[in-house]
């Protein structure tokens, strides 16, 4: 969308981007999150459990329990989007470039974040029993219930727990019974037209993306369910946006940039639904 931009539409520039920005992505408050990283990578420290043991005998040696210690391992991509604006094509546009300029490179980034957490889930090795087969059938209650008592049963904390689907999956859920009847869901589901909570899930509906979305392999789609604490994203250069002038081009390059990435830290915490959409 290329057009020109004033010096004060330069400077406003920075400010609709951080406004705009915030809305941008679906996923940004589900997972842990750290910022400012430095080096090639990010260790995340994980603490073992440990179960309290016989005090034994009176005045005897306390017994010495170790919880054991490891570290997951985020590596970093780079990514940027640069639209040039060429100063002649001002007077050929009749468009609100300060507005559109800031969407375009605000929901970019949100999409590519949420792609990160998406991307680490794929790639995470899980527990055979945490993943769930399709079935020769797309998403159903049964599912995302088996999805719920694995959690319990393996000490997930019950809170902030996400699911993401697809529109072909919140479609199946809405054909069925309990996540539309108010006596399972407080919420107007058939008047909204969308799950927001179900089974303790924050439900989270993700469309079709260039930067892939969830992954579909054939007629099967992988959704995931997480706990919060399962997954982690580091941030070596959080979303910024900068507005350079070429003179060998006459255009100013409105570029934006991060650098970040994500990992499964806790792999009990996560549970993949295969659905399938045939």
């Amino acid at each position: 969308m290329p057009a020109s931009l004033s010096n004060v539409a330069i400077e406003m520039f920075r400010d609709t981007f951080s406004n705009v920005y915030q809305g941008a992505a679906y996923l940004g408050d589900t997972s842990l999150s750290v910022y400012n990283c430095v080096g090639a990578s990010f260790q995340w420290p994980i603490q073992g459990e440990a179960a309290m043991q016989a005090r034994g005998a009176f005045q005897s040696q306390v017994p010495v329990s170790d919880p054991g210690y490891e570290q997951v391992l985020t590596t970093y991509d780079n990514w940027v989007l640069n639209i040039p604006v060429d100063v002649y094509q001002q007077a050929e546009l009749q468009v609100n470039v300060l507005g559109q300029l800031g969407k375009v490179h605000a929901k970019s980034a949100g999409r590519r974040e949420d792609q990160t957490l998406i991307n680490a889930l794929a790639a995470a090795t899980l527990p055979a029993a945490n993943i769930i087969a399709d079935g020769g059938v797309n998403m159903t209650v049964a599912k995302l219930r088996q999805a719920a008592t694995q959690m319990d049963e393996q000490n997930v904390d019950p809170d902030d727990r996400v699911l993401i689907i697809n529109p072909s999956q919140l479609s199946a859920l809405l054909g069925e019974d309990e996540p539309t009847n108010v006596l399972y869901n407080m919420n107007r589901t058939l008047v909204n037209g969308k799950i927001d909570t179900f089974l303790g899930f924050k439900i989270v509906t993700i469309g079709e993306r260039q930067e892939g979305g969830i992954p579909k392999v054939g007629n099967i789609r992988s959704c995931f369910a997480w706990q919060m604490d399962a997954l982690g994203r580091a941030y070596s250069m959080t979303p910024t946006v900068e507005t350079d002038w070429n003179p060998n081009i006459q255009s100013w390059l409105t570029i934006s940039r991060m650098r970040l990435g994500a990992s499964v830290l806790l792999p009990k915490g996560v549970i993949e639904i295969q659905c399938d959409e045939s």
